[in-house]
C-alpha cells in the first residue's frame, strides 16, 4: 500500500514511514485522519511534511506535529479553531502551509482571534491558499505576521481589507488570485514597503495601475518582472557571508584548541613553570577543563546556527527557482 492510500495512520506505521523516508519529504495523499501519536512520530521527520487530503485536525495533533521542524503542508482545514492556530503557530519549521496539493472546492474559516494567534508563527512564510475570502478583522491580524505571506486564492478584497495589508509587518506579499482592485485598494497597496505580487490583477483603472506598474518591486501584468525579490535576495547574500565567515571559524577551531592545550592551558605545563610544588595542580586542572568545555560549546553552538542558516538559504533559493510564472 502507498502513502497516498493511507487513511489513518498508527504510531507504529507512522515510524515506519519515516525510517523509510528518511532525507525525502513526506507526502500522505490519502490520510483523512492524524491521531497525536502518529502525529509526534512523524515530527520526528527530518523533511517536509504534507496532508493534502485532511480537512480537520485536533488540538493534540497540532501540538504534536508543531515541533516539526521541517516544512508543514496541509489541505484545506475546514474550519482553523483557536486553539489549533496557536498550536501551530509554535511550529518549528520555516514554512507553514493550507491550501496544498488539492483543487480547493471550499474556503478554510478561521476567525479572526484564530488568525491573530496564527500570525505569532516566527517560520519565514506562511501560505494561506485555502482562504477564498478575508474579512477586514482577518486581515489586520494576519498583517502582524512577519515573514512573506502568500494570500493567492483570495478572490476580493475590501478597501479595508488592502489597508490592512499594506501595513504587513514583514517584507513579502502574495495576493496573485485578486482579479480586480478598487482605486483605493490600490492606492493602499502601492504604499506597501516590501515585494508585492499581483499577478491576477487585470481589472484595474490606468491612474491607479500607474504607481504599481512603476514599482520594481511589484509583479503586476504590464509591469516589471522580478526573478528574486529584495526579501529572498538579502536572506541569500546574508546566509553566504554567514556560511564563509563560519566555514573559517571551524576551520581555525582546531588549532586555537592545539594551542591552548600545548602552550596555555595544559595543567601539568603550567604546575611546573609556576608552581613547582604543584600545589594548585588541581585548580589549573579545573581552569582548563572549563576553559576547553567553554571552547567546545563556542564550536557546538556555531556549527548549528551554521546548519541552520544553510537550511534557510536552501530553502529560500528553492522557492525562487520553482516560483510559478
Amino acid at each position: 500500500m502507498g502513502l497516498a492510500d493511507i487513511a489513518t495512520l498508527s504510531p507504529i506505521e507512522a515510524e515506519r514511514i519515516v525510517k523509510q523516508n528518511r532525507g525525502r519529504d513526506i507526502c500522505l495523499g490519502g490520510l483523512l485522519r492524524l491521531g497525536a501519536g502518529a502525529a509526534a512520530v512523524l515530527a520526528r521527520h527530518d523533511k517536509g511534511l504534507s496532508f493534502p487530503a485532511l480537512t480537520d485536525i485536533s488540538a493534540e495533533a497540532a501540538e504534536a506535529i508543531s515541533l516539526h521542524r521541517g516544512s508543514l503542508r496541509f489541505g484545506c482545514v475546514a474550519l482553523l479553531s483557536e486553539v489549533v492556530a496557536d498550536a501551530l503557530s509554535r511550529h518549528q519549521g520555516p514554512e507553514l502551509v493550507f491550501g496544498a496539493g488539492i483543487d480547493l472546492g471550499d474556503s478554510m474559516q478561521m476567525s479572526a482571534e484564530a488568525a491573530n494567534r496564527l500570525s505569532a508563527y516566527r517560520g519565514l512564510r506562511l501560505t494561506l491558499n485555502a482562504l477564498r475570502s478575508l474579512s477586514d478583522d482577518v486581515a489586520l491580524a494576519l498583517s502582524q505576521y512577519k515573514g512573506s505571506l502568500d494570500l493567492n486564492r483570495v478572490k476580493t478584497l475590501s478597501d479595508e481589507a488592502a489597508r490592512a495589508l499594506a501595513h504587513h509587518k514583514g517584507r513579502q506579499l502574495s495576493l496573485d488570485g485578486l482579479d480586480t482592485l478598487s482605486d483605493s485598494a490600490a492606492s493602499a497597496l502601492a504604499a506597501y514597503d516590501g515585494w508585492l505580487s499581483l499577478r491576477g490583477v487585470r481589472n484595474i483603472s490606468s491612474a491607479s495601475a500607474e504607481p504599481l506598474r512603476a514599482n520594481p518591486d511589484v509583479e503586476i501584468p504590464g509591469g516589471h518582472e522580478t526573478q528574486y525579490c529584495p526579501n529572498e535576495a538579502r536572506v541569500l547574500v546574508s546566509a553566504s557571508k554567514f556560511l564563509l565567515h563560519s566555514f573559517f571559524d571551524i576551520l581555525s577551531l582546531p588549532l586555537i584548541l592545539y594551542g591552548f592545550w600545548v602552550q596555555l592551558l595544559d595543567p601539568t605545563a603550567v604546575a611546573v613553570i609556576l608552581l613547582p610544588r604543584n600545589a594548585w595542580l588541581p585548580l589549573y586542572a579545573l581552569v582548563w577543563m572549563i576553559v576547553t568545555a567553554a571552547l567546545l560549546f563556542w564550536a557546538y553552538t556555531c556549527t548549528l546556527s551554521l546548519c541552520e542558516r544553510f537550511e534557510a538559504a536552501f530553502y529560500v533559493s528553492r522557492r525562487v527557482r520553482s516560483r510559478e510564472p
